[in-house]
């Protein structure tokens, strides 16, 4: 057997990590990207101007959550165990349709940030269209994971978030005074608009001819507006602990400390950002097929796998992490952005953290335990609030990382508290080894 067919008989094994194998070259790009986006603007810019660019990151993330609504929540169950392709295209169609409906309020936010004074009101309008089409394509991966159909997600994502980066990389080794801010973000906003396009012309397949034809379904819409507030308040409230940080920090320390900061926090971010678009969301729909359909033994085995990838891929990027980070740092300018140690270790175990809480929030997930998830949310961001605004008045950066950190094991705790307890009543063994 040639190295090409061993290679190929590895992707095609059953299991989480013979799955991502298939995509873990195409997703390594995307994710060397991003890094490669980080430290090119970061060093273009410079600690106050990438602050802003730290800021406007922020608001699209939040934007997208508030406007997203965490419907998926509820849409991808629904898209998994549909009974057959017309209600899937239905579900789909549906969920299209409502995002793009809430999207159009992206701008209200884009100029709400802007007078709040997180970026120029000049970028405004671009800031809004860039909302907008994320939002899209962001829906649009998560309903290929839904259908599992893991290497076209991830092409589109690789679109969506990668291909840019090396045009942006082209202007700054050949034209650097032209690379601005502003044109940064109209390139990223264009490729995402190309990424969704792309989407929408891999479900052709679908039977929509006689799906287009019938009314939006707004008894399932409002049902499933009913099951994914829970999931959006719980959602809400992790992105205080994930994201909230930097608007505080702009405001007590000004944008320079939040330039810095996001740049630690960006190079930290490619652990979560890998696992939550390889491994965690294939986890994440093989467990909730497994509940519905083959019962707790095939659930459970599936769920020791997750963590057990999870944790290993988890453990390898912290350290790659930790060995290239200082070869990273002559790069971007390090009298501006000083090495430090300490702030390194905290993001990078507030990331591994969060891994840890996504998985044991999968098995609560796929039980339907959504008042466990929105507990423990609640818990963890209420503590994480008070810790955020006491340790950054003291300790600057150190002490908002120590916070996240420690706010990101609680909630991990807790949903793993919860998850042992769910399967002593379903009457089965612990997920979490």
């Amino acid at each position: 057997m040639t190295l090409w067919r061993k290679c190929a008989a590895h992707i095609r094994q059953p299991g989480l990590l013979g799955l991502a194998g298939a995509n873990v070259m195409l997703r390594s790009s995307s994710l060397g990207a991003q890094f490669l986006i980080l430290i090119i603007l970061a060093r273009a810019l410079g600690p106050a101007e990438f602050g802003v660019f730290t800021l406007i990151q922020t608001t699209r993330i939040i934007a997208i959550l508030l406007l997203g609504f965490e419907f998926n929540a509820y849409s991808r169950r629904e898209i998994v165990v549909a009974p057959d392709a017309v209600t899937q295209t239905r579900h789909i169609r549906d969920q299209l349709g409502i995002s793009g409906i809430m999207g159009l309020n992206a701008i209200v936010i884009s100029f709400g940030a802007a007078l709040a004074n997180l970026f120029p009101v000049h970028l405004a309008v671009i800031v809004a269209i860039l909302i907008f089409v994320e939002l899209i394509s962001q829906e649009g991966i998560r309903i290929l994971y839904a259908l599992q159909r893991t290497m076209m997600a991830n092409w589109i994502y690789f679109i969506r978030s990668s291909v840019w980066v090396f045009l942006i990389l082209g202007l700054y080794l050949y034209s650097p005074h032209t690379l601005t801010l502003e044109l940064t973000l109209e390139i990223w906003a264009a490729f995402s608009a190309s990424a969704t396009m792309f989407f929408f012309w891999s479900l052709r397949a679908h039977p929509w001819g006689s799906v287009l034809r019938t009314k939006m379904d707004w008894v399932w819409i409002w049902r499933g507006f009913r099951i994914a507030t829970p999931f959006f308040i719980s959602t809400a409230f992790l992105n205080i602990l994930s994201y909230m940080p930097r608007y505080m920090l702009f405001y007590l320390r000004g944008l320079e400390q939040t330039g810095i900061f996001g740049f630690y926090t960006g190079i930290a971010a490619g652990i979560v950002n890998l696992l939550s678009t390889i491994t965690i969301p294939e986890g994440m729909a093989k467990a909730i097929y497994s509940y519905s359909l083959h019962g707790e033994a095939a659930f459970t085995r599936d769920m020791h796998r997750l963590w057990r990838d999870a944790f290993l891929l988890s453990l390898l990027l912290a350290v790659g992490l930790l060995l290239v980070f200082p070869f990273i740092l002559p790069l971007v300018g390090s009298q501006d952005y000083p090495m430090d140690w300490a702030l390194l270790v905290l993001v990078i175990l507030a990331n591994v953290a969060q891994v840890g809480s996504l998985v044991a929030q999968t098995s609560l997930y796929a039980r339907h335990r959504d008042k466990e998830i929105l507990f423990s949310t609640l818990g963890a961001s209420t503590l994480s609030a008070g810790l955020q605004y006491a340790l950054t008045l003291i300790l600057g950066m150190h002490g908002l990382a120590i916070a996240m950190a420690l706010s990101m094991v609680v909630l991990t705790l807790l949903f793993t508290f919860f998850d042992h307890k769910a399967k002593k009543v379903d009457g089965a063994a612990p997920t979490m080894r």
